[in-house]
C-alpha cells in the first residue's frame, strides 16, 4: 500500500497475505513493495482543517436551512469555532487512515450537536455530538498503536515528509526508479501565511493552549511519527554503502534542483518530456487507434480506464506528438512537463 495521504486503507492490504512474513506481496505474476510516508502531526491536522473544515465553520446556516440535520449541516454550533474545537474531537488521524477500521469518515463529521434558536434565528450548540462507536469505532488505544507497530515491520519502505527526499531515493532503490524529478504542490508558502495574517485572515495561532491539544488528541500520531523517523534512519544505515553513502547520494539528487524562467522549482533537475500524455479519452472521439500500452504494464487498455485527478472524466494516454498534431489537450500529469 503506497500512503501519501488521506484515504481508509486496511493493515490486511499489506503483510497478511505475504509468504513467509516479508515485506513484499507475492502473486502470481509479481511482487509488490509497499511504502508508507508519514507527516508531521501538527501540521497534518492544520491542512486537514484548512482544506475541509474551515469552510464548513466559518458558512453558518441561514434561516431557511433550518431543515438540514447532522452531519450535512455547516456552522461554528456543529463544527466549533477555528482549529482547536474541531481538532480535539478527531483523535490520531494517520494511524486511523492506515489502519482501516477506525473509522475516517468521523473526520469529516460535525463534532457538536445544537438546537435551532427561533428566538435568535440560529443554531445554539448543546454540546459535543456521540458518536456511535460500535459503528463507528474512531477512537486510538494501545491494541490499537501495537497493530501499526506490527505493520510497519511489514513495510518496504517509510519515512516522513520532513525527509521526502531521501524517501523518494529509498523508494527509487527499492524498486528501481529511474526518474526522480518532481514539482512541488499544494505548497503553503510563507508569504502566503504572512499575507493572510496581515490582511486578518483566519489563522492558526501558535499558542501553548492548541500545543496541549494536539499533544492529547494526536498522541498516537505524534508517537508513530517518531518511530518512522527513526526506522527511516536505521533503513539508511543498512543501505548500500551504509547511511553516509546514502546520504552523498541523496545530496547528488537534490543538488541537481533547478529553477525554470517560469519559476518553477523541479527537483532532481529538469526532467526529459516524456513521450507520452494524458488526455480525455472523449477527445479521441471514440478512435482507439492511437492508445498507448507501456512494455511494462499488464492493463492491454492503454490505461484508459483511469480517473483523473479532479477531472473526473475517463482519460487514455496516447502520443504526445500524435495528441499535440490533433490539438488534444493534456488533462493529468501536465504539471510535471518541463516549461521554460
Amino acid at each position: 500500500r503506497q500512503e501519501f495521504g488521506g484515504g481508509e486503507g486496511d493493515d490486511d492490504d499489506v503483510g497478511a497475505n505475504s509468504q513467509n512474513g516479508g515485506d513484499t506481496i507475492e502473486s502470481k505474476t509479481c511482487s509488490v513493495s509497499t511504502s508508507l510516508l508519514f507527516r508531521e502531526p501538527k501540521k497534518q491536522y492544520q491542512s486537514f482543517w484548512r482544506y475541509y473544515i474551515e469552510k464548513k465553520q466559518a458558512d453558518d446556516l441561514k434561516t431557511q436551512e433550518v431543515n438540514k440535520k447532522w452531519p450535512d449541516i455547516d456552522g461554528t454550533a456543529f463544527w466549533g469555532k477555528g482549529f482547536k474545537e474541531w481538532a480535539k474531537n478527531v483523535p490520531s488521524m494517520q494511524i486511523r487512515e492506515l489502519l482501516g477500521n477506525k473509522c475516517t469518515s468521523q473526520m469529516r463529521q460535525p463534532g457538536y450537536d445544537a438546537a435551532w434558536n427561533s428566538d435568535l434565528q440560529q443554531y445554539i450548540q448543546t454540546g459535543l455530538h456521540t458518536f456511535d462507536t460500535k459503528n463507528c469505532p474512531y477512537t486510538i488505544d494501545e491494541t490499537d498503536y501495537g497493530r501499526f507497530l506490527a505493520l510497519l515491520k511489514r513495510i518496504s519502505v517509510v519515512g516522513v515528509t520532513e525527509k521526502f527526499d531521501a524517501f523518494l531515493l529509498a523508494v527509487a532503490e527499492k524498486v528501481g526508479l529511474a526518474r526522480l524529478e518532481y514539482v512541488k504542490s499544494n505548497v503553503r508558502s510563507v508569504s502566503e501565511t504572512a499575507k493572510e495574517t496581515a490582511t486578518g485572515g483566519v489563522t492558526i495561532s501558535e499558542t501553548s493552549e492548541e500545543e496541549g491539544v494536539l499533544e492529547q488528541v494526536a498522541s498516537f500520531d505524534i508517537k508513530a511519527r517518531g518511530v518512522v523517523s527513526q526506522m527511516q534512519d536505521d533503513n539508511e544505515a543498512n543501505a548500500e554503502g551504509g547511511r553516509t553513502e546514502f546520504q552523498k547520494r541523496v545530496k547528488e539528487y537534490t543538488d541537481k534542483t533547478s529553477v525554470s524562467k517560469a519559476g518553477v522549482t523541479f527537483v532532481g533537475g529538469f526532467p526529459a518530456p516524456s513521450p507520452f500524455v494524458w488526455v480525455k479519452s472523449s477527445d479521441l472521439k471514440g478512435s482507439s487507434d492511437d492508445l498507448i500500452t507501456p512494455q511494462s504494464w499488464t492493463d492491454t487498455s492503454g490505461g484508459g480506464q483511469a480517473i483523473a485527478y479532479i477531472v473526473m472524466d475517463e482519460v487514455s494516454l496516447v502520443s504526445r506528438a500524435k495528441a499535440s498534431a490533433k490539438g488534444v489537450g493534456c488533462v493529468k500529469g501536465c504539471t510535471f512537463d518541463y516549461k521554460e
